[in-house]
């Protein structure tokens, strides 16, 4: 199970990237520089430990994981 966000890395700005909600293990949203906007995180693991910064908030990936997960009931 997959989810399609926008990756908001500098390098990969505004590339999709799909996550598989499996392997998601923390997600959280943090200042990109102090007094600016928040940027989220996802954090994953499939051996080594990988971080993707993305575009949608914390709310957003959240509500997509669990939409995949309830369209597998």
């Amino acid at each position: 199970m997959f989810i399609k966000l926008r990756n908001n890395a500098e390098d990969h700005r505004d590339e999709f990237i799909w996550i598989n909600v499996d392997h998601i293990t923390a997600v959280y949203e943090h200042p990109k520089v102090p007094g600016g906007g928040l940027t989220t995180f996802v954090h994953g693991r499939v051996g080594a430990p990988i971080t993707w910064e993305v575009e949608e908030s914390a709310t957003e990936v959240i509500n997509l994981i669990r939409e995949q997960n309830n369209a597998f009931r």
